[in-house]
């Protein structure tokens, strides 16, 4: 039974890892992309398109433990 607790926790973990990995990727395209729009519009906009995208993948990835930082 241990075994079995063990290998369901290892998934679980290397499931919020790739979670934490993709919110990561997202993560960097938005500030990719409001370093772009900084520079034409000269302050930072975030659209609320982009404000969801960052929610969800911030609740998604605090759900497993591990906190992503948004600092657009």
């Amino acid at each position: 039974m241990n075994l079995a607790k063990y290998r369901k926790t290892q998934k679980e973990l290397e499931e919020s890892e790739e979670r934490a990995d993709q919110a990561e990727v997202a993560m960097s395209r938005l500030r990719a992309k409001n370093r772009t729009s900084v520079s034409v519009t000269r302050t930072p906009t975030v659209s609320s398109r982009q404000q969801r995208i960052v929610s969800l993948y911030t609740s998604a990835v605090s759900y497993d433990g591990v906190v992503v930082e948004y600092s657009g």
